[in-house]
């Protein structure tokens, strides 16, 4: 079976764009430099102000990758996401458990702790994106970029999905 690449779509401290899928892309530590979201989205989300670094990084890459890919605001019905990732949501975690020291817990935020799953990007990319196939994050031991382009070719072959919408998120602490 012989799978295509489309589009891809990068941010990172060095800033953001698409295409250009060799090992010379620019990932230099540092805050991520985000497209606005009217750079990217058709019509902002709606809980845009409300996403974490997290969600914000994957949409923003995701819409890059469509757009890159000529799939435009909605791609083929079906289409399906997979996410890579090794540190995932650490910082939002960590800022939530934050939020938990104050008055034994009491004030802890309900915002925040929406955002403490993975899969929550998967979730705003379908929303954003009218993406109706599968979607599943991998952690740990297979959140390369490359683990994850043989799970969708798998998706792909087994007819799950006609698309495919791949990306390796990180946000480390």
């Amino acid at each position: 079976m012989k799978v295509a690449v489309l589009g891809a779509g990068w941010v990172s401290a060095a800033g953001w764009g698409r295409g250009n899928l060799d090992d010379r892309l620019p990932f230099p530590q540092g805050e991520v430099r985000l497209p606005s979201p009217a750079e990217v989205f058709l019509k902002t989300p709606a809980r845009w102000g409300r996403f974490d670094a997290f969600c914000k990084m994957g949409s923003c890459a995701a819409g890059l990758a469509l757009k890159e890919a000529g799939l435009g605001p909605l791609p083929p019905y079906g289409t399906g996401m997979l996410v890579a990732s090794r540190w995932e949501t650490t910082q939002t975690d960590r800022a939530f458990h934050q939020s938990t020291l104050v008055e034994g817990g009491a004030l802890s935020s309900p915002n925040l702790f929406s955002y403490t799953l993975p899969a929550t990007v998967l979730g705003e990319c379908a929303a954003a994106f009218s993406l109706l196939g599968p979607t599943f994050c991998m952690g740990d031991s297979g959140g390369t970029a490359r683990d994850a382009l043989r799970a969708a070719a798998s998706l792909l072959a087994s007819k799950a999905s006609p698309v495919m919408l791949v990306a390796r998120i990180e946000s480390p602490p």
